[in-house]
């Protein structure tokens, strides 16, 4: 994503930026100013929320972005972000983090965020989650301020004139950079989901596999976090990694344990498929994809829980 579709959407936006280390918000705010307007800064989460009032009382009106670190003294960017949705359900709001565990990205995606930022930051790595938040807040204002046709209408030209580019952009690059990890990934989920079938589902095959193979499907949705064409289906990912991570969640009759491997089985052929099509760079073969990839860790994780058995052990 290169930085002028970027700024077509952010460069009117007004920001507040949290983060408790002093180094890193000198420099990561000169880089911010390459794309908002305005660029507030704040030390910890409760300065931050008091800008945050602040700002709305002086203008009437919300910051249009927040981006906020997680650990930091005083109040965290969690609970910050927990009482700014409190005040402004809407509001959107970027996480950034150098942990790469699930718990934190899970955490931030059940209060509402859905938008994070690794760290070492970086010009590229910021273009590519800007476009995505600043698309959003750019449509929500429309809508705000034109009537719904005007607002499909205008809009559909903007997207439309870049999302070609934007969609090749963004498979090129997970082609180009990251293709190969997610099939070395994908590799070994299939050795321990056959493994798991080839030992009928002994226990302690289960016990030592399914951690394993909870932090390869996180591995795979890290990756797939860094292309904002994919987030839905990294989102999902994370979730179902949480899911599986817990053998105690899964349902306690052994003779069900087939029907859910056998789809998880079917699952890990059509993410392969998926894999495959993304050299094609067919916008229709590989959202077909998704969408399926996706409907199938829904029915697996519901399948998992032994609380989705009914009384009279059918499915529910």
């Amino acid at each position: 994503m290169d930085l002028k579709s970027t700024l077509k959407f952010t460069e009117s936006l007004e920001v507040l930026y949290v983060e408790d280390n002093k180094i890193l918000r000198e420099s990561s705010e000169l880089l911010l100013g390459n794309f908002f307007a305005k660029v507030d800064v704040a030390e910890d989460g409760k300065q931050g929320l008091e800008l945050y009032k602040n700002y709305f009382r002086d203008n009437q009106r919300y910051y249009d972005l927040i981006i906020t670190d997680i650990n930091m003294p005083n109040l965290d960017g969690l609970k910050m972000s927990k009482e700014i949705y409190k005040l402004h359900k809407e509001q959107e709001i970027i996480i950034v983090t150098a942990h790469d565990t699930i718990e934190y990205f899970l955490e931030a995606i059940n209060i509402g965020c859905s938008s994070f930022l690794l760290k070492p930051l970086s010009k590229k790595k910021m273009a590519k989650i800007f476009y995505k938040v600043g698309q959003n807040i750019y449509n929500h204002k429309f809508v705000l301020e034109h009537d719904y046709n005007h607002y499909r209408t205008k809009t559909s030209a903007l997207v439309n004139d870049m999302s070609n580019d934007y969609f090749m952009g963004q498979v090129e690059e997970l082609v180009d950079r990251d293709l190969s990890a997610l099939v070395t990934l994908y590799s070994e989920m299939d050795k321990i989901v056959v493994n798991i079938l080839m030992n009928d589902f002994d226990m302690n095959i289960l016990k030592s596999n399914l951690p394993k193979l909870s932090t390869y499907f996180n591995q795979y949705a890290l990756i797939l976090s860094f292309y904002t064409f994919f987030d839905g289906l990294s989102r999902n990912m994370l979730i179902f990694s949480d899911t599986i991570s817990n053998i105690d969640s899964l349902v306690d009759k052994k003779e069900k344990y087939s029907d859910v491997f056998a789809l998880l089985e079917s699952f890990l052929f059509v993410l392969k498929s998926w894999q495959t099509e993304l050299v094609t760079y067919d916008h229709h073969k590989i959202d077909y994809y998704n969408s399926s990839i996706i409907n199938d860790i829904t029915t697996i994780s519901n399948m998992w829980s032994v609380n989705c058995l009914k009384e009279e052990e059918t499915w529910c």
